[in-house]
């Protein structure tokens, strides 16, 4: 063998134990490049569910909201360990009305995140939907234990005890105590309206003005909150500031949107004796559509017995009558006006009509019994003083009146009724 032979078979041989070594070294190096390619892989599902989310939040809060699901769905289909991901999935079923796989999405969310407050408080308004309120206020708790700076929390949690009757619990959790651990939130607007509500509920007026002239305070120009106030200033019997309050909120909104504060404002102006000024705003109310609305004509009567109109009070006891008949105020009405032409036999057999209608006003049958006096029918005008006792057992004005007659002893209780 020639010496350049020898040489070209050694390079041969070198060649080949290199290219061996590098086919093997592939074969061993495989299982990482598969590894790599999946992390990769992993990696770039992260970024399109988390571009697909972005997209299905946009979609959410636009109120597209069945491509919302769709689109929210394929985040999912790319990434499920998201908690965020899954509580969009529940609000947007939450908003098609779909409340069980809402909580199935929300409960989903709390188990791959359980310090998610968001979760929780959601799954609590599913719950509190289905009517499960030891459910949903265990869930708003929960919420509020994990989000101690946000009040909306213990808010839902109270509204809740409220449903359920629980007023004193209810307010220890919106002003606890001192040495309590529930989060405290003594500035927050939101957090005395709520304990003005539960003053109303409780009939505590005096306490729910408190409450909501504290929350006007700290949220300045917040239409609902003045609203509340000027009906707990009504219910307290403070009409004049009850007025004004229901002036500023009409002044912000268009008239034809709040009949409710307009009616309510003319009351006050009766109250406060401003009937010409109560009246203008009746009569507005009782033109178009508002003609068919019995309230307007019962206000509109007890203005007319105050400005002894019997025209304008015949007129709105027989609108009342034909548009409400089972209700008692327009027999009332006609009563007193066929009391003040004169005609007490015609006045007593209306009035009759409305007593028996009447189960919580006693007005009716303390108008009777002072026809009945007049009739002379000394026995009929005791019980009907006696009704209205019976009707309202704490009316000053009704005891007074059977106290006249001698009816207290013999008035029938609401139970002997």
């Amino acid at each position: 063998m020639s010496t350049r032979t020898i040489a070209s078979t050694i390079a041969a041989s070198v060649l080949g134990l290199s290219l061996a070594a590098q086919l093997t070294g592939c074969a061993g190096n495989g299982k990482y490049t598969t590894k790599f390619k999946e992390e990769a892989q992993g990696r770039m599902n992260m970024v399109k569910a988390g571009t697909e989310w972005d997209m299905a939040n946009q979609q959410y809060e636009s109120g597209d909201l069945d491509r919302a699901l769709e689109t929210v769905n394929t985040s999912l289909a790319l990434n499920d360990k998201v908690a965020k991901s899954h509580l969009l999935k529940g609000k947007i079923m939450l908003e098609l009305g779909r409340l069980e796989p809402a909580e199935e999405s929300f409960s989903k969310a709390m188990e791959l995140d359980p310090k998610f407050p968001e979760a929780p408080y959601y799954r609590g308004i599913i719950r509190e939907r289905m009517e499960r309120n030891e459910d949903a206020l265990a869930d708003f708790a929960l919420a509020a234990s994990l989000d101690r700076s946000n009040p909306q929390y213990t808010i839902a949690a109270a509204e809740v005890l409220m449903q359920m009757g629980r007023f004193d619990e209810a307010k220890q959790r919106l002003d606890p105590p001192a040495g309590s651990d529930l989060p405290r939130f003594s500035q927050n607007a939101g957090i005395r309206q709520t304990l003005g509500h539960i003053a109303m509920m409780q009939r505590d007026y005096p306490a729910a003005v408190i409450a909501f002239r504290e929350a006007a305070v700290l949220a300045p120009g917040e239409l609902p909150i003045l609203e509340d106030l000027a009906r707990a200033q009504l219910s307290a019997g403070d009409f004049a500031a009850a007025e004004a309050n229901l002036a500023r909120v009409l002044s912000s909104v268009k008239p034809s949107e709040r009949r409710d504060l307009r009616m309510l404002r003319a009351r006050c102006l009766l109250e406060i004796e401003k009937p010409v000024d109560a009246r203008m705003i009746l009569q507005e109310l009782a033109q178009g559509e508002g003609a068919s609305d019995p309230d307007v004509w019962v206000q509109l009567g007890n203005i007319a017995v105050v400005l002894e109109d019997d025209f304008r009070l015949r007129e709105a006891g027989n609108r009342v009558v034909a548009l409400a008949p089972r209700r008692h105020e327009g027999y009332l009405l006609l009563g007193l006006y066929q009391r003040r032409i004169g005609k007490p036999g015609a006045a007593a057999e209306l009035l009759e009509k409305s007593a028996e209608r009447s189960t919580a006003d006693p007005t009716p049958a303390m108008v009777l019994a002072l026809v009945y006096q007049q009739l002379g029918k000394p026995d009929l005008a005791r019980q009907a003083a006696g009704r209205a006792v019976a009707i309202s057992p704490d009316s000053p004005r009704a005891r007074a009146l059977a106290g006249q007659f001698g009816a207290l002893a013999d008035a029938p209780t609401r139970d002997q009724e």
